[in-house]
């Protein structure tokens, strides 16, 4: 176990160390008395890996007397193994203007006069605990970037990554969009397709004859090369830079086949050179479910749903209920369930075992992976037994509709839309855009469901498409709350997530378009006054206007490309932003004067 206290002055970095060790691997508590630190020592002795590299902060808030942490020392050192004591310090002005800038109390300013004072009283306190210091960081003159690096010579291990810094390599499809986190994007849609050779185009570029064919060309070679080249002269110079995470992503068109098999070439080179690399094939699995490929946003969200338990016999019958009235088939003859999703083929027989206590007259084999699955009851007796229990009369015609006394509860409302949603539902990706629906063929069935919404806080829209009658919602806060409800928060989550992913983008897309549009006022604006500046100058009347103005129409000429606030820096001593726009207004009227 290793053993670190971090002390030294107040404002001389010791939070910033902290949160730097942090990042080393280190688990740290701050503010830490004297007299507890042997005993944290011994529990982290006897705990898990994760004290194995502990850091301590230890400052004046905590001390009665630097001394006392001597005894503490000599202890740990003689006892825990690794110990060692770091003291940050800066110089006395360079605290005081930090303390400025922060508006931060400093902790003795009960007992001193002013800052300069505590300051001083400070430094003279823990003087002794400087001297005993296996390590003594000045941060006067340092960048963060700097005292980071000065905390992995000191104490990094062999086994923390190169320069303190982790890269995370990711392949991706352009046509699903750019990663949002990378810091660097390489496209390699140039490189040869394997998509369009039949043998290869079900495969990803994990597998062995993907990758063969994609590295079979002289251009990926070269390009990798290049690549190689740019990494290893820009990968140091981030990790001194204190970067602590990089991101790189490699892009193709699908994200499946040339990036999946560079990406993976790649991370075993950035390994190589010395660096922690995660890697991370992002649309690899993309692709029609028959093909291997991963499932739409619908099936992923049912798959959610049906991890969900089959617990309360009055939940089960609601869920049970609203799948039969939004499956295929049910009326008084037979109960007709299809579906090509797995999982919910395996909660079915669970679900009606529990809500009605009876089996299926068919169903699909356990064994069958793929296609359509058709669960069926044509028994007359088990028919009679659920429209019972649903609160119809077995002995009239079976009109269907929504018996509100079977969804009285929460848990019954929350049971019956997730069945409903099991059977008729569906969800665009959210990606796309925003779009649940709930169909059914029984016109009662649907307009009861919009007031059952209603009742909720999610009043629907509806409409009529090809003799199938659909409730829909299409604000995405509406689908969030909506699933959340059911049951399915992770995809909930993806909604918002997605949205929050498109509002960014439309801030970024508004804010350039109001720079670019802010930029090209300046440019116009700035063509305006130094046309008018040589106008003055062509009829020799510059040299007549009072020294600003002249001074003015001098460093306008001198750069013409400066905003108003970049130019009014130039002047010596600077003016303010609105005096300089005066007296370039001042500068155009007189213009205008002579036009006129």
């Amino acid at each position: 176990m290793e053993i670190l206290i971090i002390s030294g002055l107040s404002g001389a970095g010791k939070s910033r160390a902290a949160s730097f060790l942090e990042d080393m691997g280190f688990y740290i508590v701050d503010n830490m008395p004297a007299a507890m630190i042997l005993k944290f020592a011994e529990f982290c002795a006897g705990g898990s890996q994760r004290y194995d590299k502990v850091a301590l902060v230890y400052d004046v808030r905590t001390a009665n007397s630097p001394t006392e942490l001597f005894d503490v020392l000599d202890v740990l050192k003689h006892s825990s193994g690794a110990c060692s004591l770091l003291f940050l310090e800066a110089e006395p002005e360079t605290i005081i203007k930090r303390y400025k800038e922060t508006r931060r109390r400093h902790p003795l300013m009960q007992q001193a006069d002013s800052l300069e004072k505590a300051v001083r009283t400070e430094q003279e306190m823990m003087e002794p605990l400087r001297q005993r210091a296996d390590v003594v960081i000045d941060t006067t003159h340092l960048s963060t970037a700097q005292l980071r690096g000065e905390l992995l010579r000191h104490f990094g291990s062999d086994t923390t990554e190169k320069g303190g810094m982790s890269v995370t390599i990711t392949s991706f499809g352009f046509k699903y969009g750019l990663p949002m986190e990378a810091d660097l994007v390489f496209d390699v849609r140039c490189m040869p397709n394997p998509f369009y050779i039949p043998e290869l185009r079900e495969k990803t570029g994990l597998d062995q004859p993907v990758a063969d064919y994609v590295f079979s060309f002289r251009q990926t070679h070269d390009f990798m090369e290049k690549l190689r080249d740019l990494l290893t002269f820009s990968l140091p110079l981030y990790a001194e830079e204190g970067k602590t995470e990089l991101v790189i992503a490699v892009g193709c068109t699908g994200g499946r086949h040339r990036s999946v098999a560079m990406t993976h070439a790649l991370a075993e080179d950035i390994r190589n050179l010395g660096y922690r690399v995660r890697e991370n094939h992002r649309d690899m699995n993309r692709g029609p479910p028959e093909k291997g490929g991963r499932m739409s946003f619908s099936y992923d969200t049912k798959n959610e749903l049906c991890r969900l338990p089959v617990q309360k016999l009055c939940c089960a019958r609601a869920e049970a209920y609203g799948i039969l009235l939004f499956c295929n088939t049910f009326s008084a003859t037979e109960v007709r369930i299809i579906t090509e999703n797995p999982h919910f083929a395996a909660r079915l027989p669970k679900l009606f075992r529990r809500a009605f206590n009876l089996q299926f007259d068919r169903q699909p084999e356990p064994e069958q992976e793929e296609g359509k699955r058709i669960f069926q009851i044509t028994d007359q007796k088990k028919l009679d037994h659920i429209i019972n229990l649903l609160g119809f009369d077995p002995q009239q015609n079976l009109v269907l509709h929504i018996n509100f006394g079977m969804v009285e509860e929460t848990c019954d409302r929350a049971a019956f839309l997730r069945g409903a949603f099991f059977a008729g539902g569906s969800i665009t990706d959210p990606q796309k855009r925003y779009h649940l629906e709930l169909t059914t063929s029984h016109l009662q069935v649907s307009r009861e469901l919009d007031s059952l919404l209603q009742e909720c806080g999610y009043p629907p829209k509806s409409l009529s498409r090809g003799g199938s009658l659909i409730t829909y919602f299409k604000q995405s806060d509406q689908i969030e709350d909506f699933l959340t409800l059911i049951g399915a928060p992770v995809a909930a989550m993806n909604v918002m997530s997605a949205k929050l992913e498109k509002d960014l983008r439309n801030s970024v897309n508004r804010r350039l378009n109001c720079d670019s549009a802010n930029l090209d006022k300046a440019v116009e604006a700035a063509q305006e006054q130094m046309e008018a500046i040589r106008r003055l100058q062509a009829e020799e009347l510059l040299e007549q206007l009072p020294d600003k103005l002249q001074e003015t129409a001098a460093l306008r000429l001198e750069y013409p490309e400066l905003s108003l606030s970049e130019l009014a820096a130039e002047f010596d001593p600077p003016v303010s932003k609105s005096c300089l726009n005066h007296r370039l207004r001042k500068l155009l009227e007189l213009s205008r004067d002579l036009s006129e």
